[in-house]
């Protein structure tokens, strides 16, 4: 599913009843962030679905002994012994710690996270860990960067393996979550028609959101040119341009309505500025708003 189509919401539920149903669980992903982000999920998928019993740890280098309430564990023997114990049922790990031999069939379910990101060779080195696989992610997010020699196919992400040049998986594959808890339907449109082959649609309510601050009230996308010459990796001219804009957009009475309805102050923290290059998003201008 696209992001903000509730991946981490639906994977952490799923996690749940898994563990309800007596079966252990494992979680991986490209870094610990993403295997963080699922484990405090299911934490709280557990307490809002009222299911006793998760218990959830994360193996990692630096681990707080006295973390709560995901254990963290330093050792890849004291979690193998944890995991086998049943002391633990839910465990959080990088493909470093689920290709080795010693954990094969360790857990009934493994969960790729960002598998949109995860090549197809690591997924297969983790696949004997559990006796099934789900992959959690986006078909349409970037893959990481690669570097070196691979059979052709081997490079690619699992999850773009899958799907085998289609946009978005089929029915008999998956499931894709086709609803955006984040989009305005103006954006929505745009990007389903151009990444989900039209199957995604924004939730009941996001048509409210909109900013108020002209030239750019409403909601949907907007072009500003910036006419520049010769900037391979960086231009001063679209910073000065982006600074501009976040200053009359953050400008007093400058508002935004929120999916109930609701108006808030617009500021920079309502902001995500994306650019292509590090040179630009690291570039200064004096006196100016700097990053």
């Amino acid at each position: 599913g696209p992001p903000g189509a509730g991946k981490t919401f639906t994977g952490a539920r799923m996690i749940c009843q898994l563990v309800n149903h007596g079966h252990k669980v494992g979680i991986t992903a490209v870094g610990h962030k993403v295997i963080r982000k699922l484990l405090d999920e299911v934490v709280d998928a557990a307490t809002q679905m009222n299911i006793a019993g998760v218990r959830c740890a994360h193996r990692k280098d630096d681990p707080d002994r006295h973390g709560a309430p995901i254990r963290e564990i330093g050792a890849n023997d004291e979690a193998l012994q944890l995991l086998q114990s049943g002391e633990i049922n839910v465990l959080g790990g990088t493909p470093w710690l689920w290709s080795r031999a010693e954990f094969q069939d360790s857990v009934r379910v493994l969960f790729v996270d960002e598998a949109g990101q995860m090549s197809l060779a690591n997924v297969l080195a983790c696949a004997p860990a559990g006796g099934s696989l789900v992959l959690l992610g986006d078909p349409q997010q970037l893959e990481q960067p690669q570097k070196g020699s691979h059979p052709e196919g081997s490079d690619i992400s699992a999850l773009a393996h899958l799907l085998g040049g289609r946009m978005t998986i089929t029915e008999t594959q998956g499931l894709f979550l086709g609803e955006t808890w984040r989009l305005h339907p103006a954006i929505c449109r745009f990007t389903s028609e151009l990444f989900y082959e039209g199957r995604l649609v924004s939730l009941d309510g996001l048509e409210r959101q909109t900013i108020q601050a002209p030239p750019f009230s409403g909601a949907g996308l907007w072009f500003a040119p910036v006419p520049h010459q010769g900037n391979q990796n960086h231009s001063t001219e679209e910073v000065d341009r982006v600074a501009a804009l976040v200053e009359t957009l953050t400008r007093e009475r400058t508002t935004w309505t929120d999916r109930d309805g609701n108006q808030h102050a617009l500021t920079r923290d309502d902001m995500l500025i994306v650019a292509p290059y590090n040179d630009q998003v690291n570039l200064r201008i004096p006196g100016e708003m700097g990053h």
